[in-house]
């Protein structure tokens, strides 16, 4: 009985943050939808004089260093408002650009030293970080590969979706 209330205790602190975040993230793209930043932004950088995959690399380094600190759901939240209308003012596929934001998250929770995912397969399975760090190597190698070949051919990620059409 000791050990369920600790669990139930544990599991109700938890779900406070987490709906905590996930209040605050709503409440963040709410004032910037408000604020009309996520426009603004998206006209100023359409018309800059640099390649569209400048700014797609931007994005995915944004988003990497983002999602080694935070959880999906906040980071969605919180940079989907305000990438998803510099997406769309660069023609660029959606489809194509939710794959890449997914990709940069996933890789941006298994890179060392701050991954969140690393930390929670340690505390799943007791091996030291050191191991996990180097386990992660040839994820991370093939995680960066496969964003650099979807941003350069973006039909790897649609192709699919749209035949099912």
């Amino acid at each position: 009985m000791k050990a369920l209330m600790k669990s139930a205790s544990e599991v109700a602190r938890l779900s406070g943050m987490i709906f905590t975040i996930l209040g605050g993230a709503k409440m963040f793209g709410y004032f910037i939808a408000l604020s009309r930043l996520p426009n603004v932004l998206a006209e100023n950088i359409s018309m800059l004089s640099v390649p569209p995959l400048v700014i797609l690399f931007l994005i995915v380094m944004v988003l990497f260093i983002l999602g080694c600190f935070m959880p999906a759901i906040p980071l969605i939240l919180i940079c989907v408002p305000i990438f998803l209308p510099i997406a769309h003012n660069l023609q660029w596929d959606l489809l194509w650009f939710g794959v890449i934001v997914v990709l940069a998250y996933d890789l941006a929770t298994v890179t060392p030293p701050f991954g969140i995912n690393l930390f929670i397969m340690k505390g799943v399975t007791q091996v030291p970080i050191s191991v996990i760090y180097r386990g992660v190597i040839p994820f991370i190698g093939t995680l960066l590969f496969i964003v650099a070949l979807i941003s350069v051919f973006p039909a790897l990620a649609t192709w699919l979706p749209y035949s099912l059409r």
